[in-house]
């Protein structure tokens, strides 16, 4: 997929040496997993909580006008049916500022839900 991304940039005009170092241009200064709050089985990730969060951090457009920026949102995030033990990370969150990752953490702890209750017994 990789090698695909690359050649459809030098395509299109870009440069393709660029996107070894974009981690570098596109790097948010405050990054911090959230945690599970409990063990347990994800049962939901809210793609629509999610989503808004990470528009409201910047990476996405409210409107045609609005800039994208590509250094923040979410990432690393578990699938729903994984089981989580306390204080395992559920997803990573990317942000400009200290107060929009916090903003952002309690915003997504409305997006994930855990059962207690489905926790495998093996």
């Amino acid at each position: 997929a990789w090698a695909k991304f690359q050649q459809m940039v030098h395509a299109q005009g870009g440069d393709v040496a660029k996107l070894e170092h974009i981690e570098q241009l596109h790097h948010a200064p405050f990054i911090t997993e959230m945690k599970a709050p409990r063990s347990g089985i994800v049962q939901r990730m809210d793609a629509g909580i999610i989503g808004q969060v990470i528009l409201e951090l910047g990476g996405g457009r409210a409107k045609a006008s609005d800039s994208i920026d590509f250094a923040v949102g979410c990432d690393q995030m578990l699938k729903v049916g994984a089981e989580v033990a306390f204080g395992e990370p559920l997803l990573r969150v990317h942000a400009r500022t200290k107060g929009t990752m916090e903003a952002a953490l309690v915003r997504l702890g409305e997006a994930v839900v855990i059962d207690q209750q489905a926790t495998a017994t093996v």
